[in-house]
């Protein structure tokens, strides 16, 4: 059998999604809309995307999306999968999918997004009617969608593939460099979630901390400047074993949730969990569905924020416990493996 993911290219998530079918016996093919389309014409995209209003933006967008689309049905017809998976909505067509069900084929989205939130396409909504399966990672998002009439949606989580996470050590030249009790490594927003992160993180300023962040985070650091000892501006993408390398050199890493996730986890806890690094939690209500029936090192408002790194980052023993049993949790139901296991269970392509 053969699964034709759809997917961003240089997402860490491609490669779990690829694992996870692979170990469930497929074949995969992944295609990026910017496999089908080139630099040039991706540039002209995003300078319009602007621009609803003008003849010229919508000309352009109708052109740029039936391109991609013709690319998909191209690969479609010369891989015959029997699933495409989509992650949010790629620019896929709801026609497009009628396509793909008329060839026999099952088709799935896995929500980075929520289409209510976050409008990034005309028909990331309508797409979810077309397909034969929603995945969320929000419980809030499967409860919107289900009050619209979307029947087909369910919560899961991708977690992590343990196999790929074991094989990569620090040096102890990098242990050295990254030697930090706290770290954050990601960007920051322009708007009002740009703020809401740097505060999060001032709740550990004068801590040993680093934060590896993008040029979005210097128009915050003004108002924080008991930041700016803290901060390492990243000049250029940290790929997956950088990143990795650097958060098993700390010893927590705290992580705040994604305001665009009411209920749902951030996928950087299972990050952490991949590098046996704790994560600090901010409080969500689906923790309690994927780590039932275990005390969390949970940070329910800023102002404990510190007090909770403090007591892990000085107790090592309770802290490595912690973070073996919150990773064998994720190893025993959230591992690719399982995640598209659940997927085709609920497809009737297996029992």
């Amino acid at each position: 059998m053969k699964a034709l993911l759809l997917f961003p290219s240089v997402y860490t998530l491609n490669q779990l999604f690829q694992n996870g079918f692979e170990k469930n016996g497929f074949d995969v093919k992944s295609v990026n809309y910017s496999d089908i389309v080139n630099i040039f014409e991706q540039k002209i995209d995003s300078k319009t995307s602007g621009l609803q209003t003008w003849r010229f933006r919508k000309s352009w967008s109708s052109y740029y999306i039936k391109k991609i689309n013709e690319g998909y049905i191209r690969t479609f017809e010369k891989e015959k999968p029997s699933i495409v998976f989509i992650y949010n909505n790629q620019y896929v067509l709801p026609e497009t999918v009628r396509f793909f069900k008329k060839k026999g084929a099952f088709t799935a989205v896995f929500l980075g997004d929520s289409p209510l939130f976050s409008p990034t396409f005309d028909f990331n909504l309508t797409l979810l009617f077309e397909v034969d399966q929603v995945v969320s990672p929000d419980t809030y998002w499967v409860e919107q969608l289900q009050q619209i009439g979307l029947k087909s949606c369910y919560f899961d989580h991708i977690g992590f593939n343990p196999d790929e996470d074991e094989i990569i050590f620090p040096s102890q030249v990098e242990r050295e460099i990254y030697n930090n009790d706290i770290v954050f490594i990601g960007g920051s927003y322009m708007n009002a979630w740009g703020y809401r992160r740097a505060l999060f993180y001032k709740q550990f300023a004068g801590m040993n901390m680093k934060i590896y962040g993008d040029v979005n985070w210097l128009k915050w650091l003004k108002f924080f400047p008991e930041l700016q000892p803290h901060f390492v501006l990243k000049k250029n993408y940290f790929n997956h074993k950088q990143t990795t390398t650097i958060m098993k050199c700390a010893k927590v890493y705290p992580v705040d949730a994604n305001p665009g996730l009411v209920n749902g986890l951030h996928i950087r806890i299972f990050d952490c969990l991949a590098a046996s690094v704790l994560p600090l939690l901010e409080y969500r209500k689906d923790l309690e569905i994927v780590f039932p029936n275990i005390e969390l090192p949970l940070i329910k408002n800023f102002e404990n924020a510190s007090i909770v790194a403090d007591y892990y980052i000085k107790n090592d023993k309770i802290r490595k416990e912690k973070v073996d049993s919150l990773r064998k949790i994720v190893i025993s139901n959230y591992t690719p493996y399982f995640f598209v296991k659940r997927l085709l269970q609920k497809s009737q392509i297996i029992d």
